[in-house]
């Protein structure tokens, strides 16, 4: 579907995705969308708004193309620097089948807050079409790599595997099952060749597994975990296992440069079934033990019996993929995050919503220090890996950051009792980043529900009480007294002028402490 970070569609003819209620609100309960909570309530929701108000794209100018959508690369309008992927859905006279998919898919990707899963910023329902509002990826699929070079070295393979099994560690976590992966699936953040950070996309078709049995026939053929093809007749359904085949299919696929099993529907699912795929032959003379272990561990025609993710991401094969910090960019992140304790709430919450609009490409530095803290590789920091993770990088004395349990609680600022990977980003990245008008814009966008391009402060406080991130002690009122700050001309509104100004004083401000910390390292 080209090189951005988009759902792609099926073309292997199965039936569509579960049709029944997933127990979620789907049914929009105000002008932005159905509440959400967390760090999800910054991905606005905005029902009967034109999404050409804000960003600028050529109809006839497609980057990939499927059953029931068309992807573009747009241009936010006042930033033209600011570049997303829009994935634009017609409805098919509305109805309530492709909303009810539309809405699934939505709430998922709401819920993913993962370095290695492609981020929804905001969604639009004019009615007629539905459009998805994502992050920019530059690269090229994984699929378009084994096309021009046959197959991907071990080396290579490994790193991004590993990749993939942490964003499906981190779904599964949240009782969310991918459905459909494979290299078409998989793509490279960046077009440097060098580069091997890569994104997973499409959940079009996933499920929150959790919450209802998976019982439909969904996925690519070449791809497709047994148990799904014969799910109709099994009355306990299928699990998240499927993703564990998938994956393995698709590193064999990587390896070898051609699919483990052939021919048509019923002899691919009969070869699955009995386990049945070469590895005999010349191809796997330069593949390593340990490689061809992890793919039989996953190829296993009974589910019970593959590696679940979090084996995956353990297994001997995969254990090189991780790329340990420099020392320097390890004190940095760390010393970076320690102003937090000296930044008010109001802030914190403002700069996560920051984060959460940013370029995957700011957070490199950040991001290879989340994964060495991120020990069990589910996408989420508890108090342990924090713990442990500053100690191992700092020395015992905690190193700039002695109190580790205060930090977490103000790094947690959905209080959701772990740190995410966006509110890690919002901690750890350099505060210069966060000054960039454009994501100023998007930030300030984000919680401009309307889309009138001011703010009041009961849109805001709206935002924060959906989100669930008032408490005992910062409940509305304080916060509405913090917001009088920005509202310098006393008119009710909060322009993106003032916006501007805020954020750049109060950055000045964590500039100051920032300096007062590293010279008390030092």
């Amino acid at each position: 579907m080209g090189n951005c970070c988009a759902s792609r569609e099926r073309d292997d003819g199965l039936e569509p995705a579960d049709k029944k209620a997933t127990g979620l609100a789907l049914t929009p309960r105000s002008e932005c969308g159905d509440e959400t909570t967390g760090l999800r309530s910054f991905c606005p929701q905005r029902v009967h708004l034109s999404v050409r108000n804000r960003y600028e794209f050529n109809d006839s100018d497609s980057i990939g193309c499927g059953q029931s959508g068309t992807v573009f690369v747009a241009r936010d309008k006042r930033y033209n620097q600011r570049v997303v992927a829009i994935k634009k859905v017609w409805t098919k006279n509305s109805t309530q089948q492709l909303r009810d998919e539309f809405n699934r898919e939505r709430s998922i990707m709401q819920e993913l807050d993962h370095p290695n899963i492609c981020k929804l910023l905001e969604t639009y329902d004019e009615g007629r079409f539905m459009y998805f509002v994502m992050e920019y990826c530059a690269g090229k699929e994984v699929f378009v790599r084994i096309s021009d070079s046959g197959a991907i070295c071990e080396t290579v393979s490994a790193d991004i595997v590993k990749q993939v099994a942490s964003a499906l560690n981190h779904a599964h976590a949240k009782g969310i099952a991918h459905r459909d992966i494979k290299p078409e699936n998989v793509v490279f953040v960046t077009d440097d060749e060098k580069c091997n950070d890569i994104k997973v996309i499409d959940w079009g078709i996933g499920f929150f597994f959790n919450q209802a049995k998976m019982h439909s026939a969904v996925g690519s053929q070449l791809y497709i975990a047994p148990e799904v093809l014969t799910a109709r007749s099994a009355h306990e359904g299928y699990s998240c296992a499927c993703d564990a085949f998938s994956l393995g299919v698709m590193t064999y696929v990587m390896l070898a440069g051609r699919v483990p099993f052939w021919g048509n529907v019923a002899q691919q699912l009969d070869a699955k079934q009995k386990g049945q795929y070469p590895m005999e032959n010349k191809v796997w003379n330069g593949v390593s033990d340990a490689a061809q272990d992890f793919i039989r561990s996953l190829l296993k025609p009974n589910p019970e019996e593959r590696l679940a993710m979090d084996a995956v991401m353990v297994h001997p094969w995969l254990e090189g993929g991780a790329q340990k910090t420099e020392l320097v960019t390890r004190t940095q992140v760390l010393s970076n995050i320690s102003r937090v304790c000296d930044t008010s709430r109001l802030m914190s919450i403002i700069m996560t919503s920051i984060a959460r609009q940013m370029h995957h490409q700011s957070f490199k530095d950040v991001h290879q220090v989340f994964q060495e803290m991120d020990t069990n590789g589910d996408g989420v920091l508890d108090l342990n890996e924090m713990q442990a993770g500053f100690f191992k990088m700092n020395g015992n004395s905690g190193g700039p950051l002695a109190d580790i349990p205060e930090l977490f609680e103000k790094l947690d600022v959905d209080h959701s009792g772990t740190i995410d990977y966006t509110e890690f980003c919002m901690a750890g990245a350099d505060l210069r980043s966060f000054m960039e008008e454009d994501v100023l814009w998007a930030a300030f966008k984000a919680f401009d529900v309307h889309d009138q391009n001011k703010l009041t402060k009961k849109e805001v406080v709206t935002v924060l009480k959906n989100g669930r991130f008032f408490d005992e002690v910062w409940d509305e009122k304080v916060c509405e007294k913090a917001l009088s700050e920005l509202d310098k001309d006393n008119d009710g509104d909060i322009s993106f002028e003032e916006w501007l100004e805020f954020m750049r004083h109060t950055a000045q401000q964590c500039s100051n402490v920032e300096a007062t910390v590293e010279k008390r390292v030092e």
